[in-house]
């Protein structure tokens, strides 16, 4: 069995790695949203670790990668940015805000008057959530204390396929696909949360004794058992370099995660032999966006054609909070927007709802997120279309395939159903 290693590229590619540890947060530690109100000690403390709590339980829920909190003089103004922008609210009067609170809940024994200036990290435990906050406190020159916070969503543990809330249709063909142990299989999306579980998910459902598997990894979050973890690295050469060598560890399985560029790809495909399993995650859009992403890369037609299988992407969208849900009547506007992508859709015949927002919310008026996921199963005439450098064929056979539903068709089905909110389903469209 291979170890757990993480390695950086060696600086020659026939020098043996060596095996560090990278620490990851601790479950076990991790703080939840009742010890964080429990740690304030003055008024002002108070307000501001609610404050903070509320904030972080709604940037949570819409997945949202970072919040701030900015106090002025007459008016406190908070932001949270999601995938489709801003959503800024302001209070026009508050108490005051300060994070000394969260500051001596992080550890650091710095309490000097130059606060300002000390970024801090808080491991938080959100239902059955884990989140690493980066806190980043600033002062400002009129003396306000502002703060700035990235959501790190964290794998606690190693994965499994069961727990995604895959289709069962769609789980038996993606395993059906990955055990034929050859090919190119993309997993796309732009939640990078939910695309790392599901690429670790992958890995570890082919994890046996029988099988060696390399990861190659810009950031490594999660140690699996007999896998061998690599980080990639960032220059042009040495990118192609480490896939040179990591071809020499001669693996069954080699996986990509987090390709930030074409370079990765057209690196693999070079590099990998025919009798290999790849598995590569993007981040674009639609599957669509991840076609039209290939077709502008330096990846020749004849080597995507013949290796690609299938391209997997997930969407997360919210679900409307069950404690605050009434009935929503589209506005003119919607109605427009259903006309044009949903032709012969009759409105009257949904039951669409949103949430109004409550304490169970976080006055968000979502609940839980939902995964929702688009297969795209590569058939002889895709692959033949890929091989021509026909793309606009590739996606008309893509879109009249069968068994193919574009994840906006399944969205408005769920919206129809008032499970999602008609709202968060625009952006897909």
């Amino acid at each position: 069995a291979l170890p757990i290693s993480r390695h950086p590229y060696p600086v020659a590619a026939t020098e043996p790695a060596q095996i560090t540890r990278v620490p990851r947060p601790s479950a076990e530690k991790a703080l939840t949203i009742q010890s964080l109100k429990q740690s304030a000690q003055t008024p002002v403390e108070t307000y501001s670790v609610e404050l903070v709590c509320q904030t972080l339980e709604h940037a949570c829920r819409l997945r949202a990668s970072a919040f701030y909190i900015e106090p002025e003089k007459e008016l406190l103004r908070t932001r949270i940015r999601t995938s489709r922008g801003l959503r800024e609210e302001i209070q026009p009067t508050y108490p005051g805000f300060n994070c000394e609170a969260l500051y001596r809940l992080s550890g650091t024994a710095d309490m000097s008057p130059n606060l300002s200036l000390k970024a801090f990290k808080l491991t938080i435990r959100l239902d059955e959530d884990l989140f690493q906050l980066q806190c980043f406190p600033l002062t400002t020159a009129q003396g306000f204390n502002q703060i700035s916070v990235k959501i790190q969503p964290q794998l606690q543990s190693p994965p499994i396929l069961d727990c995604l809330q895959i289709p069962p249709l769609l789980l038996h063909q993606l395993r059906d696909t990955l055990q034929a142990s050859r090919g190119l299989v993309l997993i796309n999306g732009e939640d990078d949360y939910n695309v790392r579980r599901l690429y670790f998910s992958a890995l570890q459902d082919l994890n046996t004794p029988a099988r060696k598997i390399v990861s190659l990894e810009e950031i490594s979050p999660l140690a699996l058992p007999r896998i061998t973890h690599v980080t990639l690295p960032r220059a042009t050469q040495s990118v192609r370099n480490v896939f040179n060598y990591t071809q020499k560890l001669a693996p069954d399985v080699l996986g990509v995660e987090h390709s930030t560029d074409d370079l990765h790809l057209t690196a693999l495909l070079h590099a990998a032999g025919n009798d290999q399993l790849q598995i590569v995650t993007t981040r674009e859009r639609s599957t669509l966006d991840c076609v039209r992403k290939l077709s502008r890369s330096e990846v020749a037609p004849g080597a995507l054609g013949s290796k690609l299988r299938a391209i997997l992407s997930v969407h997360v969208l919210p679900e409307v909070c069950a404690q605050c849900k009434v009935v929503h009547h589209p506005s003119d506007q919607q109605h427009a927007w259903m006309k044009q992508y949903f032709p012969g859709f009759d409105p009257s015949q949904g039951h669409f709802a949103q949430g109004e927002g409550c304490d169970a919310c976080a006055q968000s008026g979502y609940g839980k997120s939902r995964a929702i996921y688009e297969w795209t199963q590569v058939t002889p005439d895709m692959a033949a279309a890929l091989s021509s450098n026909d793309f606009e064929s590739f996606m008309t056979s893509m879109t009249l395939h069968e068994d193919f539903e574009p994840v906006s068709v399944k969205a408005f089905t769920l919206a129809r159903k008032g499970l999602i909110p008609l709202e968060s389903l625009q952006h897909l469209c």
